[in-house]
């Protein structure tokens, strides 16, 4: 009886380091400035935050971004894979300096891939009209 029960505790046991749920992961925040507006953002700076971005998400708060960090410059290409939104995107180089803007790109343009011409360190996704409706434009400095 004792063996039966032993045996029936690890099997358990052994469902729950299998199969335990995870843990929501909790992305890392900052505040980010664009001239006198402050807005918030979620940072996106692993492998797998990156690779996942705003995939799959029904919507992006209104006035919120998300901001991709990278390891080192070179050229970060966008898609609208499983996207649910359209957004604006927007390049910054190695001194937070606006490279390049793709506004208001649509899901339905996945398979299609947005890169800048020249490198960047970092990359801001926001809601569609976000660059029209806060007046940015290329060569603005973005501090975060």
């Amino acid at each position: 009886m004792k063996k039966g029960l032993f045996i029936v505790g690890v099997f358990f046991l052994i469902l729950l380091v299998v199969f335990r749920p995870e843990a929501p992961q909790v992305n890392k925040k900052t505040t980010v400035r664009i001239g006198p507006q402050t807005f918030k953002a979620e940072v996106f700076d692993t492998p797998s935050t990156r690779v996942l971005g705003l995939s799959s998400r029904k919507s992006l708060p209104q006035d919120e971004m998300v901001l991709f960090i990278f390891e080192k410059e070179d050229l970060y290409r966008i898609w609208m894979k499983d996207m649910n939104f359209p957004i604006d995107i927007m390049w910054l180089d190695k001194n937070k300096r606006l490279i390049h803007i793709e506004e208001s790109v649509s899901p339905d343009t996945y398979p299609r891939v947005f890169y800048p011409t020249t490198k960047s360190l970092y990359v801001i996704e926001t809601n569609s009209n976000f660059v029209l409706q806060h007046g940015i434009k290329i060569r603005d400095t973005i501090d975060f």
